[in-house]
């Protein structure tokens, strides 16, 4: 028997070659950060936008309270103004009665005037129960013969500062027009007073004051309109403050891109 040697048996599989990898030094990219400038430049920014946020809100909350300050001193106003027309209508009702229709002109006048303030006083509690749930108010404030010609104004397509213009100047025309026809009125009807036995119609002069009074009191509302003008500004500034917040929100972003890129 003849011994051979034991060798291993040839396999199929190849086994890997390893081969050797340079790598370039050279031409490696590494990770880089970015200046700590670039960073304190954005939280820059960041405390900025908040400021003017902050700022932002807290005007915004003096607006408001400042919107229902002025609408509830506007509804005392015509509560007042109310409880006058009131009165003299009243009283221009007993004069009436008194003088046998004398005096009905007056009624008359004063009965509009009457309903003026009724429409007035609806209007001013309309505008503040809106100022104290932050929502718009009406255009021309308490005044309702201003609202109503403000509207009608615009309907004829005209502009909304214009209609305004238009709609105060009306109703400023009509109040003073209401004040000299009582004036008038009253001046030219004294006598016929005077000669009537009703003493609630001999002491015509201080109901005439009264009435006078009246119209006066609606001359005033009409100026005190003019105050919603001043809240248009204020919320105009608002409007600019929230465009430079924008504006640096955008510039902060610009600047986050340059630190990514």
């Amino acid at each position: 028997m003849s011994l051979e040697p034991c060798l291993p048996a040839k396999s199929g599989i190849t086994p890997p070659t390893i081969t050797e990898e340079r790598v370039d030094i050279n031409n490696s990219t590494k990770p880089t950060l970015s200046s700590p400038d670039k960073f304190e430049i954005a939280n820059e920014s960041k405390i900025e936008i908040n400021h003017l946020i902050d700022l932002q809100e807290k005007d915004s909350a003096e607006l408001c309270c400042a919107r229902v300050k002025l609408a509830k001193k506007q509804f005392f106003i015509n509560v007042i103004e109310m409880a006058v027309s009131l009165i003299a209508f009243t009283v221009s009702v007993g004069m009436t009665v008194c003088s046998g229709g004398a005096t009905a002109p007056i009624l008359v006048l004063v009965g509009l005037n009457l309903v003026s303030s009724l429409a007035n006083l609806a209007c001013a509690y309309h505008n503040w129960d809106c100022a104290s749930k932050g929502k718009p108010e009406l255009t021309m404030g308490n005044d309702a013969l201003q609202q109503v010609v403000f509207i009608l104004a615009k309907n004829a397509q005209v502009s909304p500062e214009n209609a305004k213009k238009i709609a105060r100047l009306t109703s400023y025309l009509i109040k003073t027009g209401l004040f000299v026809a009582l004036g008038v009125v009253g001046f030219v009807i004294h006598p016929m007073i005077n000669s009537n036995v009703c003493l609630l119609a001999r002491n015509y002069a201080p109901i005439l004051s009264s009435m006078l009074s009246t119209a006066a009191t609606g001359v005033l509302s009409t100026w005190i309109e003019h105050n919603n003008d001043e809240i248009e500004n204020a919320l105009d500034k608002l409007i600019e403050n929230e465009k430079e917040v924008v504006r640096q929100i955008a510039l902060l972003e610009g600047k986050l891109t340059i630190i990514a890129g």
